[in-house]
């Protein structure tokens, strides 16, 4: 993990050196109330967690999350209802968890292997509403394996309340330059 100077753009060196506290595939970060560092880190049940760094030092403080269902974490987000959501790419879920302690708590959503569904969630994001945004890749997980059936890439909306969701960016045409293939990532709301 990397750190540049917010200001400036200027590279202050490594935070956290490859492989420290079994960092592996680390995909998002973020901070959490108590201002640690939070990484998405793993591809298997085995290695996947929820590490938690000192955000000023890089020093390794522990696994916020490891086992529970995690496989392949991408996505986290800490919700307005005090629990905390990942992202699960490789088992199709969003997953909660005690947004404190780090205790598994249920599974918030299931993908259903069809247009709409929750195929391949990645990032995570709540609105002022309350309202959970995530992005999906349109892959179905598979025995622990991203498969690509052509379904869409979309954003989906999740009342955190009900569980429900709908459509809320449906996938955008593929490039001509591309493979044909839309991979929604991040998300982010604007100033406006």
């Amino acid at each position: 993990i990397l750190r540049y100077n917010q200001s400036t753009g200027a590279f202050l060196g490594e935070l956290v050196a490859p492989g420290a506290g079994g960092l592996f595939h680390p995909d998002t970060m973020i901070l959490a109330p108590d201002e640690t560092l939070l990484v998405s880190s793993g591809d298997t049940p085995a290695n996947s967690a929820i590490l938690r760094y000192d955000s000023c030092t890089g020093a390794f403080l522990g696994a916020f999350i490891s086992g529970s269902g995690l496989h392949r974490p991408y996505g986290m987000a800490f919700g307005p209802d005090g629990k905390f959501y990942v992202a699960n790419f490789l088992s199709d879920q969003i997953l909660r968890f005690d947004a404190a302690t780090g205790a598994f708590l249920d599974v918030f959503a299931t993908g259903n292997a069809q247009p709409g569904g929750l195929n391949g969630p990645n990032s995570l994001l709540f609105a002022k509403d309350g309202s959970l945004y995530v992005s999906t890749e349109g892959s179905v997980a598979v025995n622990g394996e991203a498969t690509f059936p052509g379904l869409p890439s979309q954003v989906l909306k999740f009342d955190i309340r009900t569980g429900q969701s709908t459509v809320f960016i449906d996938q955008p045409t593929p490039s001509p330059e591309g493979f044909g293939f839309v991979s929604l990532l991040g998300l982010a709301f604007g100033p406006h």
